[in-house]
C-alpha cells in the first residue's frame, strides 16, 4: 500500500511538469528505502542506463524510453488495474510511469538521484567509473596484484595504456631526445 502511495505521489508530481521537483522527490524516495533496496536499484537503474547509452552503437534498439516501457509496470503496480481489462487510465498511467522511467535511466548519473553512498556502492560492485552532477567522480579498482618485476618497456607500455584510458597525453622523453637529436644529424 506504502509503494502505491508514493508511486502515485511520483506520477502526480510528474504530470505537475515538474522536472526538479520530480528528481528530488525521486532521490528522496530511493534514499528512503531500505539499504539492500537502494543498492539494488542503483544497480538496475546503472545496467539500464548502460544499456541505453549502447543502443545505437550496438543496434539493440534498447533506448531508455523502450527500457522505460518494459519495466514501467513492474516497478509501478499501479498502472495495472484489478482487472483484465485495461482502462484507459490504465493506459494513461502506462505512458507517464514510462516516462518518469526514461527519466531516471537518462539522468542516472547527471542528477544526484541515489546520493554519494549508492554511486560509490555502483562502482565499487560494477567497476564502471562515474562522473555524477560534474561534481564528484566514483571509482573503483581493486588493489593491484603484488608488485612483478617488469622490463622497462613493459612499464613504458602499461604507462601509455593508461594515459589512453584516462584520456592523458603520453610523452615518451627518451624518444623525443633520440628524435631530436637524429633530425640535428
Amino acid at each position: 500500500m506504502r509503494s502505491t502511495l508514493k508511486s502515485r505521489e511520483l506520477i502526480t508530481t510528474y504530470l505537475e511538469d515538474d522536472a526538479v521537483h520530480l528528481g528530488s522527490f525521486a532521490a528522496r524516495l530511493f534514499t528512503s528505502l531500505p539499504k539492500y533496496t537502494q543498492h539494488l536499484l542503483v544497480l538496475l537503474f546503472g545496467t539500464f542506463r548502460v544499456i541505453a547509452s549502447n543502443a545505437a552503437h550496438a543496434g539493440t534498439g534498447m533506448t531508455s524510453e523502450a527500457l522505460g516501457v518494459s519495466v514501467a509496470p513492474s516497478f509501478f503496480q499501479s498502472c495495472v488495474s484489478d482487472g483484465k481489462t485495461a482502462r484507459m487510465e490504465d493506459v494513461l498511467k502506462f505512458k507517464v510511469a514510462t516516462k518518469i522511467m526514461k527519466h531516471i535511466i537518462d539522468k542516472f548519473a547527471t542528477h544526484d538521484l541515489f546520493g554519494r553512498d549508492n554511486y560509490e556502492y555502483y562502482a565499487r560492485v560494477t567497476g564502471r567509473i562515474l562522473k555524477v552532477q560534474d561534481e564528484w567522480i566514483c571509482s573503483f579498482q581493486y588493489p593491484p596484484p603484488p608488485r612483478v618485476q617488469h622490463s622497462l618497456e613493459a612499464e613504458k607500455t602499461w604507462l601509455q595504456c593508461q594515459c589512453e584510458r584516462w584520456g592523458l597525453l603520453f610523452y615518451d622523453l627518451k624518444s623525443n631526445l633520440r628524435l631530436l637529436k637524429e633530425s640535428k644529424d
